[in-house]
């Protein structure tokens, strides 16, 4: 007799075993299990009946027994490596401004959840961690960006139009999608105003309200290939091509990471890497290569290049070296 078996022998752990099986999300009629306690059905039938008597929340649809999240319960089911993960992506990321009530009650429910084992060695981690963000928040007013998030992922579900206040001023939208980039959300769809798709920062939307028109998303519109071609989320321009040069520390960083659906890197006789690809993020691929400084060099297009020699120009003009 294995361990396994040994443990589906004991009356109490059946009961252990069964609310774990259910807390999966499971549906399970008493044949099942009476097949995984290794009982009859009718002390499965048993079973059920104690533990709907503690007041644990099981209905019964047809011939199968699982328990009601509709009242506010929802099953938790974690591996000690997933209450870890769990942990450590909640106290890493937080991107709803100042409304962080929710996020430390639930850090606080899955601390509780932390095995006696891993708890030191998390608090340390949690005392011992920066956490900058590139973008802060935009106004001192917003007081509740996770209910306008709640708000907008609702009009998507239902297909109804919204009217937002972006920063001053006020907007109706139909939401399309989310993209989470430069660690904020930003909301795409189409924007009556401009008449066309649009992108809105969660941090930049003041107000939010449901209206009572509905929409439908174009058959033709894609989330994924809006973003497909952007540099990070700007989609501002044409597809186009480009080559860069990179020399010295730039080239390992550059030929690290994916930075563009189609890029090539290519090693030269010169100790320098052709980068090259395609973006619709003119912007936002003008202050990357700046990033760079004097070891990247736009070799194409050439509007690019000279995009480039016009930034490069107005900082040495910053400090008055052609006086």
């Amino acid at each position: 007799m294995n361990k396994k078996e040994k443990i589906l022998r004991d009356y109490k752990n059946a009961y252990i075993y069964v609310i774990y099986e259910l807390l999966k999300g499971r549906k399970l009629t008493t044949k099942e299990i009476a097949e995984m306690t290794e009982r009859t059905v009718r002390t499965a039938q048993r079973l059920i009946k104690d533990l709907k008597e503690s007041d644990l929340p099981i209905l019964k649809k047809k011939k199968k027994y699982y328990l009601n999240t509709d009242d506010g319960y929802l099953p938790i089911y974690f591996t000690r490596d997933k209450i870890n993960m769990l942990y450590i992506s909640l106290i890493s990321f937080n991107n709803f401004g100042k409304n962080k009530e929710i996020i430390n009650e639930l850090i606080n429910q899955i601390e509780e959840l932390v095995s006696p084992y891993d708890k030191e060695m998390l608090e340390c981690l949690k005392q011992n961690m920066i956490i900058k963000k590139r973008y802060e928040i935009i106004s001192e007013d917003i007081s509740a960006p996770y209910e306008i998030f709640i708000l907008l992922v609702q009009a998507l579900c239902k297909k109804r139009r919204v009217t937002i206040k972006f920063i001053s001023e006020y907007r109706t939208i139909d939401v399309y999608g989310f993209c989470l980039a430069k660690e904020a959300y930003y909301i795409n769809g189409y924007c009556h105003k401009s008449k066309d798709i649009r992108q809105f920062r969660l941090d930049r939307i003041l107000g939010c309200s449901l209206e009572s028109e509905t929409y439908i998303i174009p058959e033709k519109y894609n989330l994924k290939g809006y973003y497909k071609n952007t540099w990070e989320v700007e989609n501002s321009k044409e597809l186009y091509s480009f080559k860069i040069e990179f020399s010295k520390d730039a080239i390992k960083s550059v030929r690290e990471r994916k930075w563009c659906e189609n890029q090539e890197v290519l090693y030269t006789n010169q100790n320098t890497i052709i980068f090259s690809g395609s973006t619709t993020s003119e912007i936002e691929l003008i202050k990357w290569i700046l990033s760079y400084g004097g070891n990247a060099k736009v070799i194409e297009p050439h509007c690019l290049k000279e995009k480039i020699i016009k930034e490069h120009t107005k900082a040495i003009e910053q400090y008055g070296l052609y006086e």
